[in-house]
């Protein structure tokens, strides 16, 4: 059994209730493994965001860093998505498991009026300023 098959095998609960998992390296910035696609493609772990740079506040490298589970909220093509990285040992090295979830629909709000929506999005881009500015004092 293959690292992949293992992590999801052993989170077989978790791999039900997300959308996307995938397994990263946020020190390269790619994506090694991701259960949505035939073939394991090296892509840039950014571009799923539809984003040409790095996010500001990478949940995987922090949970790389500080060997911890880390979560946040971001936004792409109208949609709020519920991300959580967490680090997973397998043979003496680490990886970053990532878990992705569309909770657009999961709304205690109505997300469908755009003006809604786009508040949300502005919020939530706060809340991740927040977070990295706290990162970055912390150092």
């Amino acid at each position: 059994m293959n690292i992949f098959e293992e992590i999801k095998e052993d989170n077989k609960l978790t791999c039900e209730f997300y959308d996307v998992i995938r397994v990263v390296n946020p020190r390269g910035k790619t994506v090694i493994f991701n259960d949505n696609t035939e073939e394991t493609e090296k892509c840039e772990c950014y571009e799923f965001w539809g984003k040409v740079n790095p996010c500001r506040n990478c949940i995987s490298i922090r949970a790389l860093l500080e060997n911890e589970s880390f979560t946040k909220i971001e936004h792409f093509n109208g949609k709020i998505y519920l991300a959580t990285s967490t680090p997973v040992e397998c043979d003496g090295c680490i990886y970053i498991f990532e878990m992705i979830k569309d909770i657009t629909s999961k709304k205690v709000k109505d997300l469908s009026n755009t003006e809604e929506r786009e508040g949300i999005n502005k919020v939530i881009m706060k809340v991740n300023a927040l977070q990295v500015n706290r990162v970055n004092e912390s150092k």
